[in-house]
């Protein structure tokens, strides 16, 4: 369990990385850094600029706060807005197969805590 802001950053950082399907590699040549870089900032041993941290969120497609945003911090308030957001979007609103897949899911958390 991740015990520092550092580390706890470092996490986001990965999985945010992971998520766009990029290794560590391909993440440090976009941001002509050394992959030593970025595992040290992935495993919370360097804390990196903010100018970095802002040029690596547009490469990761995030916002800087979800860097920040941590699992066992999150609030419910922020998840429910999130997952607003994320309903809003384009390529979920105008899809109907991704709206029903939401819906299946929604209604089988509803029953199974009820």
């Amino acid at each position: 369990m991740p015990k520092n802001t550092k580390e706890k950053l470092g996490i986001n950082i990965r999985k945010f990385r992971k998520l766009r399907g990029l290794n560590q590699e391909k993440l440090a040549e976009l941001m002509d850094l050394s992959v030593i870089a970025i595992s040290n900032m992935e495993n919370g041993k360097t804390l990196t600029s903010f100018k970095t941290l802002e040029q690596m969120a547009s490469i990761l497609n995030v916002k800087l706060y979800e860097f920040f945003l941590f699992d066992d911090e999150i609030k419910e308030e922020i998840l429910y807005k999130k997952l607003l957001d994320n309903i809003k979007k384009p390529n979920i609103k105008n899809n109907s197969e991704s709206l029903m897949s939401l819906y299946c899911m929604s209604e089988y958390f509803i029953t199974r805590n009820s």
